[in-house]
């Protein structure tokens, strides 16, 4: 073969060495960029989490009810007259008995001086005729007619006191007056009412049950009463009457409860929420509301467990993670785990279907499913953006 045929072949053969090599180059790569991603791991999620709780809880039954005084009355004059004293101020504490009003009673003061001279009259009168009597000097009649105008002028002078003494008003009981309504010098009409009176200590309570609870109530039972003037505070009463009958109508029972109001914190006619507490009292397990994940199929929690270490470490070791933070952070793998809900109190729900010390996840969920790893971190607000894993 002469040369010039042979620099083709030679060229040819060139060309297919440095492709051969550029491809085997190419596959090593390819191999190593596939072996990689077979070992790659995305960084784990960042979640919050708490351990669920053993707590011992009271059942109870939830009631609406209507705080009253034990004594409330709106002080009101039995007769009309002219107000010549107020003897209070309105918001005063006063006692039983105290005067409140005093009624102009000039005319009936002087009544009262009559009927007390004709009472004195009669009673000499009487005192003469039965001396007399004794020795005969006059007759029974006599006698009887003496002690009869006796007794009705005693009956005058007790008659004109009684009236006298209505024209001085006064607190039926202690409590607190409220805003009065009658000035100095105004005429008032009998029945009208002068200030409102309240006894605040203690306060009833009035609620409504449905019928089925009543095998449950008992008197001296615990109820548990919270209003809107005091968010978070809760006031102690107990039961301490049951209506006897259940209304046809809404087939409920009307049960009243005794409240201590020493502090005079409470005021009749405020909207209070109750809880009718049982007397036993029943272990539950707890976690956080926002640890429940809400579904249709059902309510659900993610449960973090320990990453294995890989392979080569040690056995007993897990996982470590130095993602988002220049120190190491144990990983977690999640499970969705499905519960049954019960009862909630404020931030904490009652759930079966996981043991007390089961780790759950209490904010992030959004971001994991089933095999999902995940760190802890529960300083930051996973609520806001800066908290999300990239």
């Amino acid at each position: 073969m002469t040369k010039r045929r042979l620099y083709p072949v030679l060229a040819a053969i060139g060309m297919l060495v440095i492709f051969g090599i550029f491809g085997g180059i190419k596959a090593c790569s390819i191999m190593g960029m596939i072996k990689a991603y077979a070992n790659f791991q995305p960084p784990p999620d960042t979640v919050s989490a708490t351990q669920a709780k053993q707590e011992r809880w009271r059942p109870y039954v939830e009631a609406i009810g209507t705080l009253t005084a034990v004594n409330g009355v709106d002080v009101s004059s039995e007769l009309a007259g002219k107000v010549v004293k107020l003897a209070f101020h309105s918001g005063d504490k006063v006692k039983q008995g105290q005067l409140l009003v005093q009624l102009d009673d000039s005319q009936e003061q002087a009544l009262l001086r009559q009927y007390e001279a004709q009472e004195a009259l009669n009673k000499s009168t009487f005192d003469r005729a039965r001396q007399l009597r004794r020795k005969n000097l006059n007759s029974k009649q006599d006698l009887d007619n003496a002690r009869e105008q006796y007794r009705m002028s005693q009956a005058q002078v007790a008659q004109e006191k009684a009236v006298i003494a209505k024209k001085a008003i006064r607190a039926p009981f202690d409590g607190i007056v409220g805003i009065r309504q009658v000035n100095l010098g105004q005429y008032v009409t009998a029945g009208q009412t002068v200030v409102n009176l309240e006894q605040l200590s203690p306060l009833y309570v009035t609620f409504t049950l449905p019928q089925s609870e009543v095998p449950k109530l008992h008197l001296k039972q615990d109820v548990a009463a919270s209003v809107d003037a005091y968010t978070g505070q809760e006031f102690s009463a107990a039961v301490t009457a049951i209506d006897p009958a259940v209304n046809e109508q809404s087939r409920t029972v009307q049960v009243q409860a005794t409240l201590p109001n020493d502090k005079n914190l409470l005021r009749p006619g405020m909207f209070a929420s109750l809880k009718v507490l049982s007397d036993q009292s029943n272990e539950q397990t707890v976690v956080p509301a926002t640890a429940v994940t809400y579904g249709l199929y059902g309510d659900s929690v993610y449960v973090l467990t320990k990453e294995k270490a890989a392979a080569g470490a040690t056995a007993a070791a897990p996982a470590k993670s130095t993602a988002g933070s220049g120190k190491q952070q144990t990983v977690y793998t999640a499970k969705q785990v499905f519960v049954k809900v019960g009862e909630q109190r404020e931030d904490k729900v009652a759930v079966t279907g996981i043991k007390p010390g089961t780790l759950v996840v209490t904010a992030g969920q959004i971001k994991l499913h089933n095999g999902s790893r995940a760190v802890i971190n529960n300083d930051i607000d996973l609520e806001k953006p800066s908290g999300l894993t990239p």
